[in-house]
């Protein structure tokens, strides 16, 4: 079980639910938005075994990771940050290519084809940018 914890002094810890996307993209994917403590994990869910991937961000990390993840991924992306973890997850009534932010507040914000900066400026208030 993964412990619970939010941003830290080093960024944003989330957790990325691939589903049925290959795993090693994922991880390609936070290694280049220079992601640490990278950990893939099997956990049960309601579909089974599933695979999450952990890993601490900054902003500009996260931005990263939800726009290309949004450009390979055959659904959109949602970033959830209501809970201490931020979650990056599939969300297939939304269109490929489709980030949907989702921040403490409950403030949504769903953005086409949008670019990293876009998407940083969204998340900003998530946490600072190195």
């Amino acid at each position: 079980m993964m412990t619970r914890q939010g941003a830290g002094a080093q960024g944003l810890t989330v957790d990325v639910e691939v589903g049925n996307e290959p795993a090693d993209q994922v991880v390609a994917i936070l290694r280049d938005a220079d992601a640490q403590s990278v950990t893939q994990v099997k956990e049960r869910g309601l579909n089974g075994i599933e695979t999450v991937i952990a890993a601490v961000v900054a902003v500009k990390g996260l931005a990263r990771l939800a726009v290309r993840l949004s450009q390979i991924w055959t659904c959109a992306v949602v970033v959830d940050a209501r809970e201490p973890r931020i979650l990056a997850a599939k969300k297939c009534d939304l269109p490929q290519g489709t980030v949907e932010i989702i921040l403490r507040d409950g403030k949504r914000s769903t953005l086409t084809r949008p670019s990293e900066r876009q998407v940083e400026s969204a998340v900003a208030v998530l946490g600072p940018t190195p």
